[in-house]
């Protein structure tokens, strides 16, 4: 296949692509997308209708333009050599426009009948997933394309590693690809950092005579020295007119944006007074608001478990799954994510759903090669007919069990029909709702919502708020994500794998029951169970507890807040429940609840609750809630405690003083 030097300006005038309209998102409008629809002014070639001929031409350039042996050794032979061409400072690097980077390339569905096999799915469409392999080798051609070293000596390889970042965002149009058509990928640098570089590529299908799109990416690459150790410097970007200027300003845009997500990222800043009110609803939603009790979760209609909604896949590597530099390559891990995605997507809405958008892959550590994946895809969100899911690709080490989170990856998919709620059970899954919920409105283009409800006036007392009608303040959502923060390995992104941080215990873990049996001896003047009966009982469940989690005799220090819901019948059958919901230094603050048990139905109304705070000589390890119920029992255990240690509310504090 002859390579062909494609100026793409006529005139002044960029070659417009009809099917790549409407891609403000990106900084690119109808006028400045380059496609190859028209090239027919091309010195008579009017059958021309790529640049850089099929994928497989393209990838044995990559491999001789890197230097790269053929054929593959576990001992990667060294690229130090190469550093000594490395620029090393801008000055050295000429300045290159959108146009020296454009470039195309063919899949040859139509003429290659093997490769065809390789792309066809059981359902006859192409594999999405083989695509995105694709996309992401095209552009790491397009950086080829841009980088000029007018210093390097003929037939010396790049003093270059090319490594993915992240894929910012990929949309689908409503065109589904056929295996029977060949698919064309085109694209150019967008915007150039020092080190980083972004490069935009879309993607059509040749159907009836004429290129229709089907998606376009954009991909966030870092430019890093030949032995992958440190940052190196690229051609700088100039825009060669209004047009370039303007897809050149949408790069400095994304990247501001991305710099915003960071400091939003829900491992170093809490959700927002929205998105807090919002979980807190969820917690609502799926309590008996009858009850106190907290930890008891039921599931209201229409909704499904998060938990349930999951599937996992174990993915070995091999050498043939290997980038240029003996990693795994970026695509081949795009593709097992996307194809576990979607047989999620299928078995939650059982029915074929369509992928809508890729909002986000990011790629947080290399993978070597022969490294064992555990790959876990969950439903996140959902809305209407949209389902958001996550899939974390995780190195598995099967010596330690250690696993290490190395890819993200964020799907929308849709349905035809309308899908249930998600509800989270644990403050955890929480933020995975949280985060899913933000990347499904960004990937829609849904503005953040408007007008969101003002935190509410902190009481003048605790004791007054009821955290079944009012959301925990600012402070307490602060300390809760704290929590949260604290049971987590920050270093994965795997927001439901709990750790147990040295000094702390579960609250699960902290907790006694008692069936307590009530009889006519036990009743007050009006034939109902006499009051001090059941404070009685409850004291003595509350100090057994204390005495059980202390391992040393408790001092009772306060009774606070014993309330009378419900009046218990005599021969009720009582369910006591005793939890150690919050400790500070050597204090712990205890909460138990009466139940009436009722044996035939077996339901449970809360009829008292009693809460005590108790003392020993030593310090206690901190409570560590694993669910979201359970950290609305630490909050209101704190409070409690507060009040009855006579404490002033926190004033203008940020996060917990402990």
């Amino acid at each position: 296949m002859v390579l062909v030097n494609l100026p793409y300006l006529v005139k002044g005038m960029y070659i417009v692509n009809p099917a790549a309209a409407d891609d403000s998102n990106l900084g690119l409008n109808s006028t400045v997308c380059y496609s190859l629809s028209h090239i027919s002014y091309l010195k008579g070639q009017g059958d021309l209708e790529c640049t850089a001929g099929t994928m497989t031409d393209v990838k044995q350039i990559i491999i001789k333009k890197l230097g790269i042996e053929v054929g593959y050794t576990p001992f990667v032979s060294t690229r130090e050599h190469l550093t000594q061409y490395a620029p090393r400072t801008l000055d050295e690097l000429p300045p290159r426009s959108m146009q020296d980077s454009f470039t195309s390339a063919i899949i040859p569905l139509t003429s290659d009948k093997i490769l065809k096999d390789k792309y066809v799915g059981f359902m006859g469409n192409v594999r999405l997933g083989r695509l995105m392999e694709d996309m992401d080798m095209f552009a790491v051609w397009v950086v080829h394309k841009h980088l000029l070293l007018p210093n390097l000596p003929e037939g010396v390889a790049l003093p270059y590693t090319f490594v993915t970042v992240m894929v910012d965002k990929i949309d689908f149009t409503d065109l589904v690809p056929t295996h029977d058509a060949d698919i064309r990928l085109s694209g150019h640098v967008s915007w150039v950092g020092r080190t980083s570089i972004e490069i935009v590529v879309w993607m059509e299908q040749k159907l009836h005579g004429k290129w229709r799109k089907l998606t376009r990416a954009l991909f966030l690459m870092a430019a890093r020295d030949a032995t992958n150790t440190k940052a190196a410097l690229i051609n700088p970007l100039i825009p060669a007119n209004e047009e370039e200027k303007v897809i050149f300003d949408g790069g400095e845009s994304r990247k501001k944006r991305r710099i915003q997500l960071q400091k939003e990222d829900l491992l170093k800043t809490e959700p927002n007074d929205f998105e807090q009110g919002l979980v807190h609803d969820l917690f609502v939603k799926s309590i008996d608001t009858k009850s106190r009790a907290f930890n008891k979760r039921i599931l209201p209609p229409g909704y499904t478990w998060m938990e349930d909604a999951t599937m996992a896949n174990i993915v070995f590597s091999h050498p043939e799954d290997r980038n240029a530099h003996n990693k795994v390559f970026g695509g081949f891990l795009m593709r097992n994510a996307l194809e576990l995605s979607w047989a999620l997507a299928y078995n939650f809405a059982k029915r074929r759903p369509k992928l809508e958008h890729i909002s986000d892959i990011s790629f947080h550590h290399p993978v070597d090669v022969s490294s064992m994946l555990n790959m876990q895809a969950h439903v996140i969100y959902t809305d209407l007919h949209y389902m958001q899911i996550v899939v974390l690709a995780d190195v598995y080490d099967a010596v330690t069990g250690q696993q290490t989170t190395t890819n993200s990856f964020y799907y929308t998919y849709s349905v035809a029909e309308r899908l249930p709620h998600i509800m989270p059970k644990t403050y955890h899954e929480a933020m995975y709702y949280i985060e899913g919920r933000r990347k499904f409105r960004f990937a829609m283009g849904l503005d953040a919502p408007k007008g969101t409800t003002a935190r509410k006036k902190r009481r003048i007392q605790l004791q007054k708020e009821d955290l079944l009608k009012t959301e925990p303040n600012d402070f307490e959502q602060g300390l809760v994500h704290d929590l949260f923060v604290k049971s987590i390995d920050t270093k994965s992104r795997a927001f439901n794998k709990r750790i147990l941080p040295p000094g702390y215990t579960w609250m699960e873990d902290a907790t006694m029951a008692n069936i307590v049996f009530s009889h006519p001896e036990d009743r007050n003047a009006h034939n109902k169970v006499f009051g001090g009966f059941l404070m009685r009982n409850a004291l003595e469940l509350s100090w057994a507890l204390a005495y059980n989690f202390a391992k040393r005799r408790p001092q009772l220090e306060q009774i606070y807040d014993i309330s009378f819901h419900h009046p218990v019948d005599v021969s009720s059958m009582l369910n006591m429940q005793a939890h150690v919901i919050y400790t500070d230094l050597h204090y712990m603050q205890i909460v138990v609840l009466a139940d009436v048990y009722d044996a035939v139905t077996g339901q449970q109304t809360t009829t008292n609750s009693f809460y005590y705070t108790y003392s020993v000589a030593e310090r206690l390890p901190h409570i560590m809630p694993k669910t979201y119920h359970e950290a609305m029992y630490y909050i209101e255990g704190r409070r409690k405690f507060r009040f009855a240690m006579g404490l002033d509310a926190p004033k203008g504090t940020t996060g917990p003083t402990q």
